[in-house]
């Protein structure tokens, strides 16, 4: 076996290896002790019984022997009256004894012993039962002496002795087993004999151990107490008893040890290398390296590999599913490509699913019978584009009538527009969601052998529905680049998308000129036809541009201004003739609904670069041109030049003194009064404007009223002059002039704003003029532009209790059955036809004709422009209400005015 000693490094290792050992060595340890210890004191108890049975074997002997001297005694006692001379047996000699005096007890005393008194034993009538006499050593280091006291009934005769040899007695020591040395004690403790002396074993009662003792009781046989017999072992044998054990027993831990280790180290490798590799898995995960850990186990490292493999296969899936995402979400935000787009998420799914295929259709935002398909190959990062025409079938799989599968089969239906499938490939179709309504499928199909779990669907599933979100972004970008450089209603560039092409023009080297054309009259279509008429003859019209000058670049401005952008090839009848042809195209029959309408246009050229480089410019030069064509009667044509620039330029000049002056308050008001004809007073007077200029003086209103109406500029003023004339009424007023009734002239953009009611009411308000203080002069044309509008408003004013009246009468186009439900209380009768009654006789008659219908309507007429006293007198016998002019005064400023009114306040 390979041991990777590496592995023992770790910590896991040595906790292992630690463990196998405690658990495998604390047992062993605990049961060698037990065992130790239980052999020990098996031995020990055995050695005690050895002891015990040679002291119990050895006192037999003993008493057998003793037993025979008593014996043998008595036989020779009977015998003779006296001891007999010399040894009786071997090992027994006969004494007399000596000395003998009776003590308190009965007995006798021979030498040094007490001899008791002897009774007669049972049976025995001759002699009493011998007694075992023990006689202390005569000299230190001797053996004490053992007799048998013998005594014989007859009175008066002494006790003999029959002394035991210490040979006969304790027998012969070779007898004896020379491994154990056997003493013996009397009763008081006295050694009555040892084996081995110099070995000899303490009394039992001064021994510390145990010992192997047995107690002999004599008293029974020989009236004597008892003797301890204490066998001990001459050699100590338990560590030699026991080595053998504890060989084998640190032979067998030393195995065990061995085996212990043996089996650790093959669990550590069977553990550690797979938990290694496991941990390296791990951090090459973390590092970003999905690849797969390499363990090869049948129990749950396996399980657990499996396991780190798959958790692995999908982190890497959903790490690329979220990268493809961000770089999605990044390319959106900086610059959305859907070839891009959908290579990201061509790699990403091939990152999944190795050798998928992608398939990607959806209905177009125009038309649901087309739509466009994307497909990238296996091996290919390009993405193949196809406009494909939808049948019906595949517009229900597209809108999702067809329900998604996880996987797709050769019965599910697929797309007719759709390559086919390949055999042995697995597909899945996603569909493609926009708030809640499906607009295309998503397909990815890859080889059978690639097995692809749930969460590869789910990761699947989330790059389908960002596609969703990008391809409807990139419509919606689509769409908002169109609707910013091309003009919702024509279909034609507008300004922006015009001037990128005026710039790439610009950068190159070719000749080429601006149309700007301007539709004569549009605004009528609009008033009497409706603006939805208007938006179809603005179509034809575009349609006319194109066809017109067919390599031209078209745009319309807005409204009824269109631009072209037209090629010169250096020939100077090809502008001219571009622009004749789009005269003749525009002035041919358009019909609109039922009705037919003829139309003309005018035509502005700038050209480059005879007249400007900068494409901005050029626009604004063709633009002053177009100005001086609808001077020039419109329905034609004019080139730019400098003249044109400098009138321009000074127009634009004029606009930005109007604005100064307004923030300067240059401008001042003078008041032309208007004089009843019926009573000669002053009965009303005319706020008109003039402009105090700091270097040009007095400037009249003609130079700067036409201006300041094209540029908006005329709504501030209006409302600047309504506020001065009513601030300046009610200081006549409060000075006790009047009461009068001032007039002011309201152009058609204040007019048409939708707040001008409010206006009015507002500046009544804040200066405290009644409303029957202020006449407002209305044109002809400014109401008869939205009749609807215009009565509406007029209404409202005069609710308020405002004068309304028509100024310049009879110029205009206005029909009776408009001016009868004009809620109005004046007409006035233009001064180009007062100018001519001296003479003229028609004017003489529609003048009389205005009166007589202004009376009629029970209006009041007043005449304007009156310079002679035949006029004068003509329109006084004619019945006009009022009349103002230079016969009677000039504009005047406040003061002159007052003083006037002051002199002929009462008659004229």
């Amino acid at each position: 076996m390979r041991v990777e000693w590496k592995l023992l490094h770790s910590r896991v290792s040595l906790r292992i290896v630690g463990l196998f050992l405690v658990a495998a060595l604390v047992p062993a340890l605990i049961l060698g002790t037990l065992t130790y210890r239980a052999v020990h004191r098996s031995i020990l108890q055995q050695q005690q019984k050895e002891l015990v049975e040679a002291s119990r074997s050895y006192a037999l002997a003993v008493f057998g022997r003793l037993l025979l001297a008593r014996s043998i005694a008595e036989g020779a006692g009977e015998a003779t009256d006296g001891p007999p001379p010399g040894p009786v047996a071997p090992g027994m000699m006969f004494t007399q004894a000596t000395s003998v005096k009776t003590t308190a007890a009965p007995g006798v005393n021979a030498g040094n012993a007490a001899i008791p008194q002897l009774a007669p034993a049972s049976g025995r009538k001759s002699i009493a039962p011998p007694q075992l006499l023990v006689r202390p050593p005569a000299t230190p280091g001797a053996a004490p002496s053992v007799s048998l006291a013998i005594l014989k009934p007859s009175a008066g005769r002494l006790p003999f002795l029959v002394g035991l040899q210490p040979l006969y007695l304790w027998g012969n020591q070779d007898d004896i087993s020379a491994a154990f040395n056997i003493c013996v004690y009397a009763s008081d403790g006295m050694r009555l004999h040892c084996g081995y002396p110099d070995e000899a074993s303490a009394p039992p009662e001064d021994r510390g151990d145990a010992g192997g003792s047995w107690r002999l009781f004599l008293k029974p046989e020989f009236g004597n107490g008892e003797w301890t017999f204490v066998a001990s072992r001459r050699f100590l044998a338990r560590a030699a008893d026991l080595s053998a054990f504890l060989d084998v027993f640190i032979a067998v831990a030393a195995s065990s040890v061995l085996l212990i280790t043996l089996l650790s180290l093959m669990q550590i490798r069977r553990t550690m290398v797979p938990l290694e590799r496991l941990i390296a898995g791990a951090r090459r995960i973390a590092a970003g390296d999905f690849s797969a850990v390499d363990v090869r186990s049948q129990d749950e490292f396996g399980e657990l590999a499996t396991a780190v493999n798959t958790m692995s296969t999908r982190i890497k899936g959903q790490l690329t599913a979220l990268q493809t995402l961000t770089a999605i979400d990044d390319e959106m935000l900086r610059q959305l490509s859907l070839h891009k787009v959908f290579a990201m998420v061509g790699d990403a799914m091939r990152a999944i699913t190795p050798g998928a295929r992608l398939l990607i259709a959806h209905c177009s935002e125009d038309s649901n019978s087309v739509g466009y398909l994307y497909m990238q190959a296996p091996q290919h990062r390009r993405i193949e584009e196809r406009r494909i025409e939808l049948s019906p079938s595949d517009i229900a799989i597209l809108q999702g009538d067809v329900p998604d599968g996880d996987a797709i089969d050769s019965r599910d239906a697929r797309p007719l527009f759709l390559p086919p499938r390949e055999a042995g490939t697995h597909g899945w179709r996603s569909g493609l969601m926009w708030q809640g309504r499906q607009f295309g499928i998503l397909l990815v199909e890859w080889p059978a052998s690639e097995v692809a779990g749930r969460h590869v669907e789910e990761e699947l599933g989330e790059l389908a529905n960002r596609i969703a979100i990008v391809i409807k972004l990139n419509q919606r970008e689509q769409r908002l680049l169109y609707q910013a450089r091309f003009d919702s209603l024509t279909g034609l560039l507008n300004r922006r998308g015009f001037e990128e092409k005026i710039e790439a023009a610009a950068a190159s080297d070719a000749r080429w000129a601006i149309f700007f054309v301007d539709i004569d009259r549009f605004k009528m279509v609009n008033d009497t036809m409706g603006h939805k008429a208007g938006d179809e003859l603005l179509k034809d019209i575009a349609v006319r541009l194109r066809h017109a000058v067919p390599d031209g670049v078209a745009a319309r401005l807005g409204g009824d201004e269109f631009l072209l952008l037209v090629p010169d090839d250096g020939a100077s009848m090809t502008i001219d003739s571009s622009a004749q042809a789009l005269l003749a195209a525009l002035a041919l029959p358009f019909h609109i609904g039922s009705q037919v309408l003829q139309m003309t246009c005018s035509i502005g050229i700038a050209q480059h670069p005879s007249d400007v480089e900068d494409g901005h410019t050029i626009i604004e030069r063709a633009d002053i041109a177009v100005y001086r064509a609808k001077q020039l009667g419109r329905n034609n044509f004019q080139f730019y030049d400098a003249q044109l620039n400098a009138e321009g330029q000074a127009r634009l000049q004029m606009e930005a003194d109007i604005r100064l002056a307004l923030e300067r308050e240059e401008f001042v008001l003078q008041y032309q009064p208007k004089v009843d004809l019926h009573t000669g007073r002053i009965a009303s007077a005319e706020a008109l404007v003039r402009w105090r200029h700091p270097q040009k003086g007095m400037v009249p209103p003609l130079s700067f009223i036409s201006l300041a109406e094209e540029t908006g500029l005329i709504v501030p003023l209006g409302a600047w002059v309504m506020r001065t004339a009513c601030l300046q009424n009610m200081a006549w007023r409060q000075a006790g002039i009047g009461p009068l009734r001032i007039a002011v002239n309201v152009s058609a953009r204040q007019f048409a704003r939708p707040d001008f009611v409010e206006t009015v009411s507002s500046i009544l308000r804040e200066t405290g003029l009644p409303a029957d203080g202020l006449e407002i002069e209305l044109t002809e044309s400014m109401v008869m532009e939205d009749v609807g509008n215009a009565i509406g408003v007029m209404t409202a004013l005069r609710d308020l209790g405002v004068l309304l009246s028509i100024d310049d009468f009879g110029t205009g186009f206005s029909s009776l059955a408009y001016l009868k439900r004009f809620p109005i209380s004046v007409l006035k009768v233009d001064q180009s036809f007062v100018r001519d009654i001296e003479k003229d006789d028609d004017s003489r008659m529609i003048v009389l004709s205005i009166i007589d219908l202004a009376h009629n309507l029970k209006l009041k007429v007043v005449a304007e422009g009156v310079e002679t006293a035949s006029q004068f007198d003509y329109l006084r016998s004619r019945g006009c209400d009022e009349i103002q002019g230079y016969f009677f005064s000039r504009p005047l400023d406040a003061a002159a005015f007052a003083a006037l009114y002051g002199k002929h306040g009462e008659t004229a």
